[in-house]
C-alpha cells in the first residue's frame, strides 16, 4: 500500500515513479553489502534479527506521514525516502537469511521446506491486503483515511517485528565459506595489488 499511500498523499506522477522504482532499486544494490554482511557477520541470525526490527521501526515515521505532514510535496517526499530505507533493509537481509536457510535446513528437505512456507506467505500476505484494503475502505467512509493508512503501516510494523521473534530459536551455525571460494578471492586481491605495484 505503499503506492496507495503516495496517491493519498498527493504525490506528484514523477514522485509516484520514483516510489515505485527506486527503493526496490536501492535494494537489489544493497543486497551485494548484505553479501558482504553476511561474512563479516559473528553471528547472522543477530544481524538478519537487528534489521528485521530496523526494517519495523522504518514503518513508524512513514505511518506518521499522513498524521503529521497531511498531504503535499514534502510528505510525499519523505515517503519515498523512507521507502528507500525500508527496501535497503530487505536487501541486506536477503543474502544473509539465504545463507543462513541454506546451513541450517538439509538439502533434501528445502524443496518441501519453502514449498510449505512460500504457501503461508502467499495465504497470509492474501488475508493482509484483503484486511488492509477494508480497513481503509471503512475509514475512508468516516472520512479519516489518513488515520487508516497510519493504522495498516502500524500493524504491519508490529507483524514485522514480532515475526523476528521465533527467528531468536533458530540455529545459528558459523559461516562457512569453501576454500576455493577463499582461493579465487586471494587470487583477485593479489591481482590488483600486482596491477597496482
Amino acid at each position: 500500500y505503499f503506492s496507495p499511500l503516495g496517491v493519498f498523499l498527493g504525490a506528484t506522477p514523477l514522485q509516484i515513479g520514483a516510489l515505485a522504482t527506486l527503493p526496490p532499486f536501492l535494494g537489489a544494490i544493497f543486497q551485494v553489502l548484505g553479501m558482504k554482511l553476511s561474512e563479516r557477520s559473528s553471528s547472522r541470525r543477530s544481524t538478519v534479527l537487528a534489521l528485521i526490527r530496523a526494517q519495523a521501526l522504518v514503518c513508524l515515521p512513514i505511518a506518521a506521514l499522513p498524521i503529521i505532514f497531511g498531504q503535499g510535496w514534502l510528505a510525499s517526499a519523505l515517503l519515498i525516502v523512507l521507502v528507500a530505507f525500508y527496501h535497503v533493509t530487505i536487501g541486506l537481509i536477503a543474502p544473509i537469511w539465504n545463507s543462513l536457510a541454506g546451513d541450517i535446513i538439509p538439502p533434501a528437505s528445502r524443496g518441501e521446506f519453502f514449498g510449505y512456507r512460500n504457501k503461508w506467505m502467499a495465504i497470509l500476505t492474501f488475508s493482509a491486503v484483503l484486511a488492509a484494503g477494508q480497513a481503509l475502505h471503512q475509514t475512508t467512509a468516516f472520512g479519516i483515511t489518513g488515520w487508516g493508512y497510519c493504522g495498516v503501516v502500524v500493524f504491519a510494523a508490529a507483524a514485522r517485528f514480532f515475526s523476528s521473534l521465533p527467528l531468536r530459536a533458530v540455529a545459528d551455525p558459523e559461516l562457512h565459506i569453501p576454500q576455493e571460494s577463499k582461493d579465487r578471492k586471494s587470487t583477485r586481491l593479489n591481482s590488483s595489488h600486482t596491477d597496482i605495484s
